[in-house]
């Protein structure tokens, strides 16, 4: 595995070193995800029965909730795990769009695909039980069930608002050839906003009130790390950053939990790493940490890091990721990489209505 880092690490430099275009190195990719609300608005006089106002968890005030929402829950799960892996691989770019290395398109495809199919086998499984679902429905709030009868939509036209799309990736080229170097160090500005806000996340959820950490949190760490390798060729100051979380890491247990100094260093550099100022200083080399010297000091000299690229889903960055905005059926918008970067404008989030960026 140490090897395998070496090799990330000496990519990076070949990249750094080579100055290679955006369109080199790199791509943007979109995903749409779309499904059903299974809302309907009705006349305010529809929710007048014999005189008497309906009363019924499904009725919003003239919204009515003709589908359960139980079985629809899919479809907001699927657009937050398209937007971790965006994010854990790639920056946001503009509205709607991800920048990612072409190094890692494949590894991002493949894994597109697989959520496409099971987003698609959520969809068939629903509407192959569509009529019973609605029946039941209907018993369960019978205080409505004619509404219900009366406004659901017909399977096919339900099945039409299910949508998973990839866009196929694009090439990242300036129209100008003198703007690509503006263009780069923006990219890298919203990078080091996107790293800083997923640490300050992780301080917050697995640091702060707490005197030890399991190596969960140490896989999280290291998630930033790879991104960072893998968009290294952006700023020669980038691998300036992966060298101080080399050095944070460095000397940590490989198993069982960090605590003691270890954890409050370790804790003291993902603080610092949560502002995106630090960052920068670090890249630029105008930044030094106290507590960085003594970590170097006081930890003894470890092996290489490892287990960099086994990088596995972790509950407590999940609890930390902000939820994916969603859109009406109507709206068509995409996911980005990373909805709290501050140069993306989220719309408004409505209740289980769905839909990519």
């Amino acid at each position: 595995m140490s090897n395998n880092i070496a090799h990330a690490n000496q990519a990076s430099a070949d990249l750094v070193n080579t100055n290679p275009s955006l369109k080199e190195g790199a791509c943007l990719l979109a995903v749409e995800v779309k499904g059903s609300c299974g809302e309907a608005t009705l006349p305010k006089t529809r929710t007048v029965f014999d005189g008497n106002e309906l009363s019924s968890e499904l009725l919003k005030g003239t919204t009515l909730q003709w589908f359960p929402r139980e079985h629809l829950r899919f479809v907001n799960k699927t657009v937050q795990r398209v937007s971790r892996l965006l994010n854990k691989e790639g920056v946001s770019f503009g509205r709607g769009l991800t920048m990612v290395p072409l190094a890692q398109i494949d590894e991002i495809q493949t894994e597109l695909d697989k959520m496409k199919m099971e987003f698609t086998e959520e969809v068939e499984s629903i509407c192959s039980d569509f009529e019973s679902i609605i029946n039941a429905h209907k018993v369960d709030n019978h205080e409505v069930a004619h509404l219900i009868e009366r406004f659901k939509l017909e399977c096919d036209a339900f099945k039409g608002r299910f949508i998973f799309k990839a866009i196929p990736p694009m090439a990242v080229q300036p129209l100008f050839e003198d703007d690509e170097e503006d263009l780069k160090n923006q990219i890298t500005l919203t990078l080091w906003d996107e790293i800083a806000a997923d640490a300050a996340a992780l301080a917050k959820n697995s640091f702060v009130g707490k005197e030890k950490c399991g190596q969960r949190v140490i896989t999280a760490i290291k998630k930033l790390r790879r991104k960072l390798v893998n968009l290294s060729f952006l700023d020669k100051g980038i691998l300036s950053v992966v060298d101080s979380f080399d050095a944070a890491l460095n000397g940590l247990p490989k198993t069982g939990d960090v605590t003691g100094g270890e954890f409050h260093r370790l804790a003291h550099y993902v603080g610092d790493i949560s502002d995106p100022e630090n960052l920068k200083g670090i890249a630029s080399g105008e930044f030094v940490e106290d507590e960085q010297e003594a970590i170097e000091t006081e930890t003894p000299q470890s092996q290489p890091l490892e287990g960099t690229e086994s990088l596995n889903d972790l509950e407590e960055v999940e609890k930390t990721e902000s939820q994916a905005p969603v859109a009406t059926d109507d709206a068509q918008q995409y996911i980005p990489a990373n909805t709290h970067t501050p140069e993306i404008v989220s719309p408004s989030i409505g209740e289980l209505d769905f839909g990519g960026f």
